[in-house]
């Protein structure tokens, strides 16, 4: 899948839930685990030599609430990375950023009441667009559950994911290639696999967010991130931060005292 480099969301069968449309509710299998916890390991290449390995944490509560997180550093399991966190009571969706003890918030509208989902074995394939090309490629057993793979295509990435029906349509695995649009070699591959599935109630620490915490716009969160790693945003990327600045600042104007 597209990583989300440059804040674009991954498309199709996203891993990262993006925007806050995921508090409207859940439309996997009724059937599922209701607290699971899952680490994947990530890793990417491109032809300039550029790599990425890490581990990603993403837990769920009995609430429909979730998170995702760099477990890279995660050693003693209690200290993580930048953390999304959704939190289905509370209507919002919040990146928390530990080390500079700071936040962003996104807040949603009040939900009509929603009907559980009838099992879907298929994981919302008969729902994606023609455009992605959807190919069903069969079923896979990883880390002893069943996934149904999926296949898409958008422009140059071919994308093939696999979901486990039984843990509410998580990804277990999941591969993408992009290719040259005039030669059709690979120029670069992005590649996730489970390395553990627990089920049960997930570290309460990946869903704590502190008082003291410090409220940031997205601009403010991203100059502080890069002036903690010694970087200079493009007139680009500022470019794209105030437009999402003022999404932001619009949101809290509708929600932040509903």
């Amino acid at each position: 899948m597209k990583q989300t480099k440059g804040g674009r969301c991954i498309v199709a069968a996203a891993i990262m839930m993006c925007g806050i449309s995921v508090l409207a509710g859940d439309n996997s299998p009724g059937t599922a685990p209701d607290e699971f916890t899952i680490v994947r390991a990530e890793k990417s290449a491109d032809t300039a030599n550029v790599a990425l390995e890490r581990l990603v944490v993403e837990a769920r509560r009995a609430d429909g609430s979730r998170i995702t997180a760099d477990a890279s550093d995660a050693g003693d399991s209690r200290h993580y990375g930048v953390r999304q966190v959704t939190l289905v009571p509370q209507r919002k969706k919040v990146t928390v950023d530990d080390a500079l003890q700071a936040t962003t918030t996104w807040y949603a509208p009040p939900a009509p009441a929603i009907q559980p989902a009838d099992p879907d074995p298929q994981c919302g394939f008969a729902r994606l667009a023609a455009s992605v090309k959807p190919v069903l490629r069969g079923e896979e057993t990883i880390l002893g559950y069943r996934t149904v793979v999926i296949q898409t295509e958008e422009g140059p990435y071919l994308n093939k994911v696999w979901q486990a029906p039984d843990l509410r349509c998580a990804t277990l695995k999941m591969t993408e290639e992009r290719r040259d649009a005039d030669t059709g070699q690979i120029t670069g591959r992005f590649e996730l696999y489970a390395v553990s599935v627990r089920i049960g109630a997930p570290d309460p620490k990946l869903f704590e967010i502190p008082d003291s915490y410090v409220e940031k716009s997205p601009s403010e969160m991203n100059r502080a991130n890069a002036a903690k790693l010694g970087r200079t945003l493009t007139a680009k990327r500022l470019e794209a931060l105030g437009r999402e600045d003022r999404r932001y600042f619009d949101n809290h104007r509708q929600f932040a005292g509903r």
